[in-house]
């Protein structure tokens, strides 16, 4: 009993000590070291996210980098977190960043800039005129709202209103000076902006120094929520040379996000996608795969503590293109050459309706329409010839406004056809204005009642506005304006507003100044001044000097900065200033060239905001693929398809002799074609007229193609289809196969007789045009044109398989010999002595000119085709040099790449 008793005791000992442990432990973990515990349990956040590994490379066909990745250091900032001084940290880093000459790179654009003598103002794309949208989101973010709930003086704030409120309300910057506060402003609207996507970092410096992110470590507590990674960045060493093949990457949109994961990828929002070219018809290829990577987070500040790779992310796969980059450049060098001289060859000095020559003048306007000087340059840059013409630009502004609302709305019976040249500009862009922001519907051109004089300018404004908005074509209402407010009023009103628009837009600015340049009251050797002052042109030759003694007249120094390329055809955006070649093997289709110019460099496309800006709104289209994406009629060119549905449908053989009667008058048209040489070319056949290009004889086959009657009636539609047919069977009104987009091509639906000699409603491109040449030198086989010749994945092995497309154009090789005649007679007479040097030379080639109206006020566009050598080709070439003035123009450049690609030296080039 006893025992009993005392080993009960000894077991109520022991529970109790051990309870008393416990109980101990429990008080020492939620009572004594709680903040411990809850620190300890906060610093211990792990998330697992997805990594997608390197994007995979582009080579050319010598395995030279077309499309690499660079890695680099880069700066982000957290957006979640918790930063109370945050205004104070972005100022520390500007001092760093200052001291050791980096810059600050953000992603997001500040619609705010400053300048001593202009002050604050809104950037281009934030203006109320280009994005009013843009615009009034961005002053509802910094007013904490919506932008319809935006109130009417909210949306007139001026740019230097909306500055303070950002510094004094937004984001509550202290007052220092100007310049810092608006650099800390850049980078706080930058985080702001990324404020819904709170777990991506803010990408705020591209490259930082190591000595740099030494000093943000050691200073860890005054730069909380920042952080230096590791990142990757897409790098283009041959920039502009391959820039529309390549294309090139940027994050991805919500649109394609949301593809994305339809689709079933994995992407992401900050993911960098493919936006153009081979980046991305290639995008799933070249984009690495994913793999899953754990890290740990400090809680209380969101920064990483640490990362583990869970499963591994591999690259990309690598594309192996056929071009050779050193060709490439050969192309691209004979193409900017030529048209550079077709466009120096044209400022003369004087001017002329259709673009034929060119005065000093028409190249000053044509800069700053192309806005070759920014308009910051001249409207702020405090230079002397910057603010003299400022200055007038300031007068003559107010002038013409004031001139215009005059004319408007007191001299209310003057016609508009009586108004000069520039106040009957002014007044059609306000009219444009009106229609585009829909105050003006476009109904008012079905009134028979008034419009027919209105368009003869045989009507006033105020009759034509007044009458609009008695008839609801002018909503009233749509300017705030109640609809029973007296006309006069209203309409007072109106004008009021829309020339306070006008005067915003760009139209508006480049026509003032073309005005000043126009008259004279803006002298040339003045506009070349200003270049100089404000860098756009270099006086490192010296012609600054002998410009202002005398020594050296505007045009001559303008040609030389032309010469020089510190002027390029599309910085000036006359014609011409575009063009494009293919070159490719016509045996097989493989590429060994494709240039596109104008053109732009991906690298600053993608990394620099102003540079963006700039190629957006380039009139010349630099973004534009012309090789492929450009359509237009072929003109001559086009004849051998007609020869051959001539020859294979049995309207003629090759002996049918047709005599040039210069005016071929069965066409279904009052305006007869006549053909080019008003001389005519007397009796031709299809290989003579091939030769001499003879539109007559190329008329008469369109025409008899069409099967008319003993009364010469037919149907266009007859002819135009079996053209079309042919078109297609020859590989050149269907798209390439090329494997990035292009577009589709289009065989002419209108006026047999004038489709036959490539115009009408034609438009192919230029690798179109090649293909159709491939398909002739290669004894009509149609072969699909091609760009990669592999692809390999990370670990060398072939991961992918070209489709060969070849088909049988079903043409007799007897047909397609006596084309070829044409085409090597074409090359080698009297008429074509530009390549008589090739034969010098012992290569043998075949080819045809052609030349296409496309507007009377425009000159023509300029092309050659043809192959080499002549029994054994080996490469096709193609020109096409919109507006480039005629058909012989665009033959140096075929002439000088064939001897480019055999080695030889021409005396001629």
């Amino acid at each position: 009993m006893h025992v009993v008793t005392s080993r009960v005791f000894f077991l109520f000992l022991v529970l109790t000590a051990a309870f008393g442990l416990i109980w101990a432990g429990l008080y020492n973990i939620q009572v004594t070291k709680t903040e411990y515990y809850q620190q300890k349990a906060m610093a211990n956040v792990f998330q697992e996210v997805q990594t997608t590994g390197q994007r995979g490379c582009i080579y050319d066909r010598s395995g030279r980098p077309l499309a690499v990745n660079i890695k680099t250091r880069e700066l982000f900032y957290t957006p979640d977190t918790v930063n109370p001084n945050l205004n104070q940290s972005i100022d520390f880093l500007l001092d760093l960043i200052a001291k050791s000459h980096e810059e600050i790179s953000l992603d997001q654009e500040f619609p705010i800039g400053y300048n001593e003598n202009a002050g604050f103002y809104f950037k281009d794309d934030y203006n109320v005129t280009t994005n009013e949208i843009g615009l009034y989101n961005f002053i509802a973010e910094i007013y904490g709202t919506s932008r319809d709930q935006l109130t009417s003086q909210q949306k007139e704030v001026s740019a230097e209103e909306a500055f303070w409120q950002v510094c004094d309300h937004t984001f509550g910057i202290e007052h220092t000076d100007i310049d810092r506060m608006l650099q800390i402003a850049q980078i706080r609207y930058a985080i702001f902006s990324g404020r819904f996507n709170q777990t991506h970092p803010v990408r705020i410096m591209r490259q930082i120094s190591e000595s740099t992110e030494a000093k943000i470590m050691e200073r860890h507590a005054d730069f909380v929520g920042f952080s230096v990674e590791d990142t990757y960045t897409r790098q283009y060493p041959e920039g502009e040379l391959f820039a529309h093949i390549v294309g090139y990457v940027g994050k991805i949109s919500d649109q394609e996000l949301e593809e994305k994961k339809e689709q079933g990828s994995s992407y992401e929002v900050d993911d960098t996608i493919g936006k153009s070219g081979l980046e991305l018809t290639f995008e799933d290829k070249l984009r690495g795969k994913t793999g899953t990577k754990r890290i740990e987070l400090n809680a209380d500040t969101m920064e990483r503590v640490s990362e583990t790779d869970l499963t591994q992310a591999d690259p990309g796969d690598s594309i192996f293109l056929t071009i050779d980059s050193e060709v490439q450049k050969q192309v691209y060098d004979a193409l900017y050459k030529q048209i550079k001289s077709l466009l120096l060859d044209k400022i003369t000095g004087q001017k002329s309706d259709d673009g034929s020559t060119y005065s000093v003048e028409d190249i000053l306007i044509a800069l700053i329409d192309n806005n070759f000087i920014p308009s910051q340059t001249l409207e702020s840059s405090g230079q002397p010839y910057a603010s003299s013409l400022l200055s007038m630009y300031q007068s003559e502004s107010v002038s013409q406004l004031e001139a215009l609302q005059d004319l408007i709305l007191n001299q209310k019976s003057v016609a508009v056809g009586s108004y000069n040249e520039i106040q009957k500009d002014l007044y059609d862009y306000m009219i444009e204005n009106m229609r585009d922001a829909e105050h003006l519907s476009y109904d008012y051109q079905k009134d028979e009642a008034i419009y027919p004089a209105y368009k003869a300018g045989q009507m006033s404004p105020y009759a034509f506005l007044s009458y609009a908005i008695s008839h609801n074509y002018l909503d009233v209402s749509s300017y705030g304006i109640d609809k029973g407010t007296d006309a006069d009023q209203a309409l007072e009103e109106i004008i009021h507003m829309e020339l306070d628009k006008l005067e915003q837009g760009s139209q508006f600015r480049n026509r003032i100044y073309h005005y000043l340049i126009e008259s004279g009251a803006f002298p040339a050797v003045d506009f070349m001044d200003l270049l100089y002052e404000n860098g756009l042109i270099s006086d490192a030759d010296g012609s600054r000097e002998k410009l202002n003694s005398g020594e050296l007249a505007p045009i001559d120094c303008l040609k030389a900065k032309i010469s020089q390329d510190e002027i390029t055809p599309a910085d000036i955006d006359l014609d011409p200033c575009s063009g494009s070649v293919v070159v490719s093997d016509p045996t097989s289709g493989e590429v060994l060239a494709m240039v596109s110019y104008p053109t732009y460099d991906p690298n600053l496309f993608m990394n620099d905001v102003d540079y963006f800006n700039r190629i957006v709104a380039d009139q010349s289209g630099p973004l534009v693929f012309r090789a492929v994406n450009e359509t237009r009629a072929i003109g001559s060119t086009f004849k051998m398809c007609t020869a051959i549905a001539g020859l294979d449908q049995g309207v003629i053989t090759k002996d049918t002799v047709v005599h040039d009667n210069v005016v071929f008058e069965y066409a279904n048209s009052p305006d007869k074609p006549r053909c080019w040489n008003e001389a005519g070319h007397g009796d031709v056949n299809v290989v003579t007229a091939l030769d001499h290009s003879c539109n007559y004889f190329f008329y008469n086959v369109g025409y008899l193609l069409c099967h008319p009657d003993k009364d010469h009636k037919f149907e266009d539609y007859v002819g135009l289809d079996t053209l079309a047919s042919y078109a297609e069977r020859l590989g050149l009104a269907s798209k390439t196969g090329i494997e990035i987009s292009e577009t589709e091509p289009h065989a002419s639906d209108s006026d047999a007789v004038r489709s036959s000699i490539g115009q009408g409603t034609t438009a192919y491109s230029c690798a179109n045009l090649n293909r159709y040449t491939n398909t002739l030198a290669d004894g009509g086989i149609v072969r699909d044109l091609y760009l990669v010749d592999a692809v390999h994945d990370s670990r060398g092995r072939s991961d992918w398989t070209r489709e060969d497309h070849t088909a049988q154009s079903g043409i007799s090789q007897d047909i397609l010999d006596t084309v070829k005649e044409g085409m090597r007679m074409m090359v080698t007479d009297e008429h074509a002595k530009e390549l008589s040097v090739l034969d010098a030379v012992g290569i043998h080639t075949a080819g045809k000119t052609g030349t296409a109206q496309e507007r009377e006020d425009r000159p023509d566009h300029s092309l050659f085709t043809g192959y080499a050598p002549l029994d054994d080709p080996e490469i096709s070439i193609s020109v096409v040099i919109p507006f480039g003035g005629g058909s012989s123009n665009a033959i140096p450049v075929f002439r000088d790449l064939v001897a480019d690609y055999y080695g030889l030296s021409l005396d001629s080039k």
